[in-house]
């Protein structure tokens, strides 16, 4: 079901918009705001499940204790109130998936047997892509942990600023005040510095690896990726090389390349034990 909620957020029987400012608007206050009830972790833990039979023009207060790990510094592990009032609940009306149905959405050509295929396709890519990202994670953590070497700080601190600045940037997208982002300044440049150490060193011993293994980077994949930059900022490919070839553009993508093939030849080489995932264990009530 899909819910339409005006949402008002209170700590200790305070409107969160006097006891805290700073905090993230969408805790403060929301108006006519839609919500998917299938996608607990879309907004906050417990949320949705107190949500669970509500209908039009009822009122309800829950009490959602927020993660020690919450980006705002100064709710974490706080208990708040969000009291929600619904405006109304949309049912979703899921098609019958007929023949006609499917070419009506996917073309002439598509059968139901296609498009079972392709649906198991896409789950299978997606199993892949999870599972390599999660082998590229414990090769960067090993990498990160077991070789030791002392890193030049003048390149850390350049990578501790870009990280800063994303830091700041994705808070300040998420409604945290610039007044609030000041409170953290030093919690905040700790992060990124931490991050900054790994980023760097992992970079360096890879490049290492690159260069005793002779990696190279094909140029047709550096001339893809360029053209897929060009794409993306809607620049004339030409005019796009030739500012790409002033400003080291193509050495920076072909230095990350580089990069990502050392990460690939890591992987190759990596034993890998598969696991059966644990049961999940959830409780669903309604209030």
């Amino acid at each position: 079901d899909v819910v339409v909620l005006s949402v008002t957020g209170s700590l200790d029987g305070q409107p969160l918009s006097e006891a805290m400012p700073g905090a993230p608007a969408h805790l403060k206050e929301m108006k006519e705001n839609w919500f998917l009830l299938a996608d607990e972790d879309d907004f906050l833990p417990g949320f949705y499940a107190g949500l669970v039979g509500i209908a039009k023009d009822d009122e309800r207060t829950l009490n959602i204790t927020l993660a020690d790990d919450f980006n705002f510094e100064a709710l974490r592990g706080k208990t708040i109130a969000l009291t929600a009032k619904c405006h109304g609940v949309k049912n979703k009306a899921v098609p019958e998936i007929t023949e006609e149905f499917i070419k009506k959405i996917a073309g002439e050509e598509m059968t139901l047997e296609t498009l079972r295929d392709e649906v198991r396709d896409a789950i299978r890519r997606r199993r892949e892509q999870a599972r390599d990202a999660a082998k590229s994670n414990q090769v960067i953590a090993h990498l990160f942990e077991k070789v030791e070497f002392e890193l030049p700080q003048e390149v850390v601190n350049r990578e501790a600023q870009r990280r800063t600045n994303e830091i700041a940037q994705r808070a300040m997208q998420q409604g945290i005040g610039e007044e609030e982002l000041m409170k953290q300044q030093d919690e905040i440049l700790n992060s990124a510095t931490n991050q900054a150490r790994q980023n760097v060193k992992v970079s360096f011993i890879l490049e290492q690896i690159a260069k005793k293994e002779a990696l190279e980077v094909p140029g047709q994949k550096i001339a893809m990726a360029l053209a897929q930059i060009a794409e993306r900022q809607k620049t004339p490919a030409k005019k796009f090389m030739a500012e790409a070839q002033k400003n080291g553009l193509i050495d920076n993508v072909r230095g990350d390349l580089l990069l990502q093939e050392a990460m690939e030849f890591l992987k190759s080489k990596a034993i890998v034990e598969e696991t059966e995932p644990e049961a999940e264990h959830c409780d669903t009530h309604s209030k």
